[in-house]
């Protein structure tokens, strides 16, 4: 078995956690909402230095993990959703058969 090193990066969300409040309404545009916050995340990434990660998603998380995968693909190695809210089964197809 190999073992690879590596870093575990935790940011929390903007507004959530230890993080100052975005200025921004939300309004009712959903997508506006996951937009905001995938890009935000795509921000943080790119000032991390990082080139590609494997991103993990957790209950309201993994609709923004979700969204950034989406808009973002080149970014993200592998994709985990850990008991994702607002997922109510499987896609039909994988995110390496896109």
């Amino acid at each position: 078995m190999q073992h690879r090193a590596g870093s575990v990066l935790a940011p929390d969300w903007l507004g959530c956690g230890g993080s100052s409040r975005p200025a921004w309404t939300p309004g009712d545009d959903g997508e506006a909402a996951e937009d905001f916050f995938a890009d935000s995340f795509e921000q943080w990434r790119a000032q991390q230095g990082l080139e590609r990660m494997h991103v993990v998603g957790h209950s309201m998380g993994a609709i923004i993990a979700v969204r950034y995968a989406e808009k973002y693909p080149e970014r993200v190695s592998s994709l985990v959703l850990a008991s994702p809210a607002g997922v109510p089964h499987p896609p039909s197809e994988s995110f390496q058969d896109r």
